[in-house]
């Protein structure tokens, strides 16, 4: 189902009747606090500002000209997704109450950029939060624990 220019936010919450394969086209999410929600949809030219999303599951998902602006991951990972053109300013990427980090796991990354983002390690035993993904153009400006991502 398509969603179309619609605002979420503290008053409305996230749609709780989507689905996991939705298409969000132009909508805006402001201030939500998001447990354990997945998603495998589309995002296309949404803007997600002050998101704490703990334990969130993205996989497959396509996720095009959006906009990530001081959101909190915590323990998410990215399987398998599509990001194209998108950006991530003053993001956090930090550890779930289990120890567990965020990962981006088998993704493309094509023109995204990294603004003062931070990445935190979850342990000399778990790897880097890339895996198996590729990044082609865009880049990391002033941010800590995303070294692999060249400028």
């Amino acid at each position: 189902m398509l969603i179309d220019r619609q605002d979420f936010g503290v008053q409305t919450g996230f749609p709780a009747t989507a689905e996991n394969d939705e298409v969000f086209l132009y909508c805006s999410f402001i201030g939500l606090e998001i447990e354990g929600r997945g998603f495998d949809g589309t995002l296309i030219g949404c803007r997600f500002e002050k998101i704490d999303w703990y334990w969130g599951l993205f996989n497959g998902a396509l996720i095009s000209k959006t906009r990530f602006a001081g959101c909190k991951f915590r323990g998410t990972s990215f399987m398998g997704c599509r990001f194209v053109e998108c950006e991530f300013e003053g993001c956090e990427f930090v550890l779930d109450n289990a120890g567990g980090g965020c990962k981006f796991k088998d993704c493309v990354l094509v023109e995204c950029k990294f603004h003062k983002c931070e990445f935190v390690p979850a342990g000399q035993n778990n790897p880097a939060p890339f895996l198996g993904t590729r990044s082609y153009g865009g880049g990391q400006i002033e941010c800590m624990g995303l070294e692999e991502l060249s400028n």
